[in-house]
């Protein structure tokens, strides 16, 4: 039977993506079943952004930066984020995210139930090594940037342009790119100032924003608050205002 299975595999198909599959129905967690046309349908989204002549070149670097610095140098899983997120749990270092964008983009492709949180993170951990053999690690960008939730129903790259300023920008500036980046799943469009100003210093320290550029990301922040797009009040846009140019 799996010898006949694997003869009728998909062009994405492999035998690890069955058997976890397989698992994921076992320990009741749902995976879509149509995994080649969620495939084509990312596919498309990056084709569309193409179209449009987005450039995506700084939005890459600061995804890299931002949700995975060790992106270029592991099969999808990061063992040193892992780690630093279990020391989180554990009171020893500060909270952080241990799910790589291999992980992360897993997720938005293929689970469908987001609230059974450990065994959601096992389906991860077991695909991630599997997105990373069908996928370069150029295209697996690509589509994260093309299909991801940036904020409440705003999918990919050109809905949350055009959501945040009403156009899409073809060459996305430094702050830019670091906003839209930084708004990746806030469903609440909440104004995270602290782990703004965290990233932002960081981020000036590396040489990827100059003090003209973080200038600039206070004022889409601003912006964004006063058309809607983010809730925050005065107090909390003054201390990031502070904050970053501290």
């Amino acid at each position: 039977m799996i010898v006949y299975r694997s003869s009728l595999l998909d062009t994405h198909e492999t035998s690890r993506l069955i058997f976890y599959k397989f698992v994921s129905r076992n320990i009741g967690l749902q995976l879509t079943e149509n995994t080649e046309y969620i495939i084509y349908r990312a596919k498309l989204a990056v084709y569309e952004t193409n179209r449009l002549k987005v450039s995506t070149k700084n939005i890459k670097r600061f995804l890299v930066f931002i949700e995975d610095k060790d992106f270029h140098n592991h099969a999808g899983i990061s063992y040193k984020s892992i780690a630093r997120s279990i020391l989180g749990v554990l009171g020893i270092k500060s909270r952080s995210g241990g799910s790589t964008i291999v992980q992360q983009l897993t997720r938005t492709l293929f689970i469908t139930d987001l609230r059974k949180t450990k065994r959601r993170k096992f389906i991860e951990l077991a695909l991630a090594p599997w997105m990373t053999n069908v996928f370069s690690k150029d295209l697996i960008l690509d589509i994260y940037i093309s299909s991801v939730r940036y904020e409440r129903q705003r999918f990919g790259i050109v809905e949350a342009m055009d959501h945040f300023w009403g156009e899409i920008v073809s060459s996305p500036t430094n702050a830019q790119a670091f906003f839209l980046i930084e708004r990746v799943s806030n469903i609440r469009s909440k104004l995270l100032v602290n782990k703004i100003i965290e990233t932002v210093r960081h981020a000036k320290d590396k040489g990827l924003l100059s003090t003209d550029d973080i200038k600039s990301l206070v004022d889409l922040y601003i912006e964004a608050v006063e058309n809607g797009k983010i809730t925050a009040d005065q107090s909390e846009l003054l201390e990031l205002s502070r904050g970053v140019h501290a």
